[in-house]
């Protein structure tokens, strides 16, 4: 079917896909009630006193400035994955389940989930995953109903290439599931929009996630590793994204989706967008009381704002497992108030420690100093943070007037 004439990342693949869709005219009573965002959404009465955004979702609505939204979901609690509602975004028949599991929404069998939300414009979803079994998983985007359109991003793809080509190599893929396509034949046909078989993804270890649409174009992000697309097809109506998984096994944790919000849903979801939220900020447990080191380290950072001390003094504070989070945090708050870019050097080796908070906290500065990430993600995989590393070190390399 002419799979093996592209290559990753290239453009067009024609493929056509049959019966993989539940069609609108045929959809369950399931489906129809989610075919209605606003069915099981308190304040959608006619004549309902209208609820602020967060009385409807149960994740922490961290941000709401007219319809640009960001939702976090630490899955702390089980209730959270009430936002999360089964969807069928392919006609496959097959057992699954769906489950909260150790702050992880638990996904096994074939299946999907899609959130309840609907986004207009742009989406940006991120994650973090890891894959009991080396088999189909991946995000999407779904319209705004039960419909033939639908943008995947597969971050483990066996059963679409196996459709295309039996036995081709196992890749990520940006793709359009689309009825528009001339040869989808009244039917459904899929369209490459980028594939590539880097970085390679395992299993147990967690990896880093990250999806994007806006308007044509499209990104996915795997640990950093950048592929791009673009979508010639009609505009989706609605922007709805989900997880789906194809006979395999995942845990989806640390979910961050941020977008325009649909002012339609919101209406019917009975939901005002200018009345203020509460985030749900996570409770910390209280500090212990501080010791003379975490008093020292305070001083200096004291110094450092009053300009007595250089900003790259304090890497070492962020690396020091023993002192109070609290003073680690500061101590990287100053140095991103400092704009030193002298320092981001020095925080090289904290990026590469074992402890988490160091790796965050170090990752965080260097990339407000230096205005770019480098793909570094302190909670992903060994390999994913060498591989940032390098690229910094490089990019330090390249520009040694920055750090003199």
């Amino acid at each position: 079917m002419g799979a093996g004439k592209a290559a990753a990342g290239e453009g067009v693949e024609r493929t056509t896909m049959r019966r993989l869709f539940r069609r609108w005219a045929g959809a369950s009573a399931l489906a129809a009630a989610l075919a209605g965002p606003a069915a099981a959404s308190p304040g959608a009465q006619d004549g309902a006193k209208k609820v602020p955004l967060d009385s409807v979702l149960k994740g922490s609505v961290a941000r709401l400035d007219g319809t640009a939204v960001e939702v976090r979901y630490d899955l702390a609690e089980p209730a959270q994955l009430e936002d999360f509602t089964d969807y069928k975004a392919f006609q496959l028949e097959a057992s699954w389940k769906r489950e909260w599991y150790d702050k992880a929404l638990h996904l096994n069998g074939t299946g999907s989930v899609v959130w309840k939300a609907i986004l207009r414009r742009k989406v940006e979803m991120e994650f973090d995953v890891r894959l009991k079994t080396p088999r189909d998983f991946g995000a999407y985007l779904a319209e705004d109903r039960q419909s033939d359109e639908l943008m995947v991003f597969s971050v483990f793809d066996q059963f679409f290439q196996n459709k295309d080509r039996r036995g081709s190599p196992k890749v990520h893929m940006i793709c359009r599931f689309t009825s528009h396509a001339p040869d989808a034949g009244g039917d459904f046909a899929f369209r490459y929009c980028s594939r590539s078989p880097n970085p390679a993804v395992g299993t147990q270890k967690p990896f880093h996630v990250r999806v994007t649409r806006e308007g044509v174009d499209q990104t996915m992000e795997i640990d950093g590793a950048k592929m791009t697309g673009n979508d010639a097809w009609p505009p989706l109506r609605g922007l709805r994204p989900g997880f789906y998984v194809i006979d395999s096994e995942a845990f989806v944790s640390n979910v961050v989706i941020k977008g325009d919000i649909d002012p339609k849903w919101a209406e019917g979801a009975g939901v005002d967008l200018s009345l203020p939220v509460k985030a749900k900020a996570p409770v910390k447990p209280a500090e212990r009381e501080p010791t003379e080191a975490d008093l020292a380290a305070r001083q200096r950072v004291d110094a450092v704002r009053n300009g007595s001390e250089s900003a790259p003094a304090l890497a070492p504070i962020l690396g020091n497992a023993a002192l109070l989070e609290s003073v680690r945090e500061e101590a990287a708050k100053a140095m991103e108030e400092s704009g030193d870019l002298k320092a981001v050097p020095r925080l090289v080796s904290v990026m590469e420690s074992e402890d988490p908070v160091a790796r965050r906290l170090a990752g965080r500065v260097v990339a407000k100093l230096a205005g770019k990430s480098f793909g570094f993600a302190a909670d992903g995989p060994e390999d994913g943070r060498r591989r940032a590393v390098r690229s910094l070190l490089d990019w330090i390399e390249k520009n040694p007037g920055k750090f003199r």
